[in-house]
């Protein structure tokens, strides 16, 4: 988020197996199953891009081609952080924040008005009031 001057925060939908909130997807996903993947081998990340844009003829897909430089490997970032305070299993909706970096807010059910803040930095207490204050540059230990 910081490499993107413009986003501020990111509220990420999780769908409840059998209440699909997200049909497009699913309707998306049920199109390139049946017209193309059932007919067409592909053996190159061209012959993909060329498979989805022949998926919906009438509305055709937008395929965008990465660039090698815009792919991030988080895995050194991640070890400063403990997730284990979150239970992703029962997690219904994520939101990231700029603001604040080391906590995430959370809702466990669409029908929740107000997110619930964890922080995830590790060996860190603050609260959604003092979250600013926590360094995420230093690296923590890990939670048990």
């Amino acid at each position: 988020m910081h490499q993107q001057g413009g986003v501020r925060k990111i509220v990420k939908k999780l769908c409840e197996p059998g209440h699909s909130s997200i049909q497009e997807v699913d309707n998306i996903h049920s199109q390139i199953e049946k017209k193309t993947l059932q007919v067409t081998e592909v053996f190159s990340p061209l012959g993909v891009a060329r498979a989805l844009l022949a998926t919906n003829r009438k509305k055709p897909f937008e395929v965008i081609h990465m660039k090698t430089k815009k792919f991030i490997n988080y895995q050194t970032e991640v070890k400063s952080y403990s997730f284990c305070a979150l239970l992703y299993t029962k997690v219904k909706a994520i939101m990231y924040s700029i603001q604040t970096p080391c906590c995430l807010q959370y809702k466990t059910s669409f029908l929740e008005q107000e997110f619930t803040t964890v922080c995830v930095l590790r060996n860190c207490q603050c609260t959604n009031q003092d979250s600013q204050r926590c360094d995420v540059s230093k690296p923590r230990n890990f939670c048990v």
